[in-house]
């Protein structure tokens, strides 16, 4: 098994709406009625296995939209780092850079979701992976050849309207920032768990998508609105500034101008994954040229529509579905 990506002949030519760096970790959901005690045997709903990871699962959503995406990371080389690439390929999302590291294993995630009270319980194996690094992206031309040479890896990446990141992997990801800011794309950075080094990348974010967790720990307890204002006092270079905060909604800063977004209400099966899901729906509305208010609005009904259904990998189908759904609020 090859763990090197060979060039295509498309590769500078071809322009994705979206090239995602990340984590990819495979899930084992299991929707429960209610957790189970200790020492107690009960079935699940139902068990599903799907790839996770907050980069994956909002370009799975892109690629639902119609958007062309590309992911680029790292996997194990075992049986799981095979599965998720078919998987990937299965949602139409280029995997040609998700590497396969020799003798290294594939993240594992298992997940208890009690879809009662719409909360989830995650336990997840790290796996055996290394830093991410350029070397990783080295492509192989047409004669075989590889170069280590910095500036071809980076001139090799994938051209894209938008790149979007995890706050992971901060060796690598500023110069892979600064290489696409070079290029005039979109930066999209979604926090996730705060890591102190996340900070040093979101100067080079043109859209930070902050969880509300991440904003309280680094400036304190305070409403959405006056995080979001902190958070663009923070970055200015920033066009775009959401915090996110589950049920209790949202919060989106741009151009001078703060919203305030509520959860759209509806029956909860299957929370996780909803605000990765909510992240992929703000990028497509952002490239579709929406207001920041449609944009809000927008990626709070995907996520609604992604509660209702177990696993990461269907709901919301299309734009149109999210569409629809406002409509039919609008009209209640």
């Amino acid at each position: 098994m090859s763990t090197t990506p060979r060039r295509r002949s498309t590769d500078n030519a071809e322009r994705y709406d979206v090239v995602g760096f990340g984590t990819i970790v495979v899930d084992q959901l299991a929707i429960v009625p209610r957790y189970p005690a200790p020492d107690e045997k009960m079935g699940a709903d139902s068990i599903l296995l799907q790839p996770g990871g907050p980069v994956p699962t909002a370009l799975a959503l892109l690629s639902r939209m119609g958007r062309s995406t590309a992911f680029c990371g790292l996997v194990g080389d075992d049986y799981w780092g095979d599965w998720l690439s078919q998987i990937l390929q299965q949602r139409k999302i280029d995997a040609q850079r998700l590497v396969r590291v020799p003798s290294a294993r594939t993240p594992l995630a298992q997940i208890c979701s009690e879809h009662s009270s719409g909360t989830r319980t995650v336990l997840h194996d790290e796996g055996m992976l290394p830093a991410l690094e350029l070397r990783h992206f080295a492509l192989a031309d047409q004669q075989g050849s590889i170069s280590q040479r910095a500036s071809d890896i980076l001139d090799s990446l994938p051209a894209a309207r938008c790149i979007h990141v995890d706050g992971r992997e901060h060796e690598i990801m500023p110069r892979i920032l600064e290489e696409y800011r070079r290029r005039e794309s979109l930066v999209c950075i979604d926090c996730g768990t705060f890591r102190r080094r996340t900070l040093e990348l979101l100067p080079l974010a043109d859209c930070i998508i902050m969880p509300a967790g991440f904003a309280h720990s680094v400036f304190g307890n305070r409403p959405l609105e006056r995080l979001v204002a902190d958070c663009h006092d923070a970055w200015l270079s920033a066009s775009r500034i959401v915090i996110t905060d589950g049920v209790r909604g949202s919060a989106g800063w741009s151009d001078g101008e703060i919203v305030l977004q509520g959860a759209w209400p509806v029956t909860t099966l299957d929370s996780c994954g909803a605000g990765d899901i909510h992240t992929g729906a703000f990028i497509h509305a952002t490239l579709e040229g929406m207001s920041l208010a449609a944009s809000l609005a927008f990626s709070a009904a995907a996520a609604a529509l992604k509660c209702t259904v177990p696993g990461n990998g269907s709901s919301p189908e299309s734009a149109a579905a999210v569409f629809h759904f406002l409509d039919t609020q609008a009209a209640d």
